[in-house]
């Protein structure tokens, strides 16, 4: 009846969550999901979470539009960068050959499949050789920041539309926020408007923070608590059904024994399972000391 419970209640809550989230529409403007580390985007201040509605006084409706934009400048330009809050940012472009290391260079003008492959990502269009792409990189414009699609957001109030994926992407974003990826509390109200007075935004953003964060400790408890580990519900369940499993295998076995058997199995079951957690927690810094 617990697990039941904590998962009846993260399913009402994500509904709700996913409601309010559904009902606002994508902000105008090119979001920043994150900036490259050196590069002008973040030697001009810019973060991610922020959103940039216009250039050189030229409105930004979208990234397309952002991209075309860029396509008319040049290295070592300045351009200014004007965010949702109204602060102006300049910031003096680079060359995408600019930012690769001396190794990734040498890999573009050998012209392995990989680095050409990066190229034709990068110039939008075929290449025929490592050296060509290397000298139309250094003429192209360069600004170091990850923009966010509208699509990309649309996991938030569709989750299992992905097949799966999108739920996935859901449930891992407290864990994305540790790591430093785009967060829950700080993107999602930067990039949405909500169908409210904005003397009411910020009040409907925390309404769905709490669903959601109610929906997710709901989850993880129910969760957690359906695991086959004593002492948790789970445990339980796995004694029972363990003890009848055996029972219907061996009628005739004498019931002190048949209760060691099933204390023997579950308490197996419980190491097992307390060794997976462990292996999760130590398992990347044993792999990184191994190596």
């Amino acid at each position: 009846a617990g697990p039941a419970v904590n998962l009846a209640v993260a399913g009402l809550c994500l509904a709700a969550f996913a409601g309010m989230v559904g009902a606002a529409a994508v902000s105008p403007g090119v979001h920043i999901a994150g900036v490259v580390q050196d590069a002008p985007a973040a030697d001009a201040g810019l973060a991610g979470g922020m959103t940039l509605p216009q250039v050189d006084a030229t409105p930004l409706p979208d990234w397309t539009t952002f991209r075309s934009y860029l396509d008319t400048t040049h290295p070592g330009q300045i351009i200014t960068l004007t965010t949702s809050d109204g602060a102006t940012h300049a910031a003096t472009l680079a060359s995408p050959w600019d930012s690769y290391s001396p190794q990734a260079q040498e890999a573009i003008l050998a012209g392995t499949p990989a680095a050409l492959a990066q190229c034709e990502a990068v110039l939008r269009h075929p290449v025929t050789s490592g050296p060509a792409c290397a000298e139309e990189m250094q003429t192209l414009s360069f600004l170091g920041f990850n923009p966010l699609q509208p699509d990309e957001l649309t996991f938030l109030s569709a989750p299992f539309t992905e097949g799966g994926v999108g739920f996935l992407r859901l449930i891992s974003l407290p864990i994305g926020e540790i790591r430093g990826s785009p967060v829950l509390s700080t993107y999602m109200p930067a990039f949405l408007e909500a169908p409210v007075a904005a003397s009411a935004q910020g009040f409907y953003w925390i309404g769905a923070t709490m669903l959601f964060w109610l929906f997710w400790i709901n989850l993880m408890v129910g969760l957690t608590n359906i695991l086959p580990m004593a002492p948790l519900d789970g445990g339980h369940i796995f004694r029972d059904v363990a003890g009848g499993v055996v029972a219907k295998l061996s009628p005739g076995m004498p019931e002190e024994r048949r209760e060691k058997v099933v204390k023997v199995a579950a308490g197996a079951v419980s190491l097992f399972v307390l060794a997976a957690f462990i292996l999760q927690i130590a398992g990347p810094y044993l792999a990184q000391a191994l190596t």
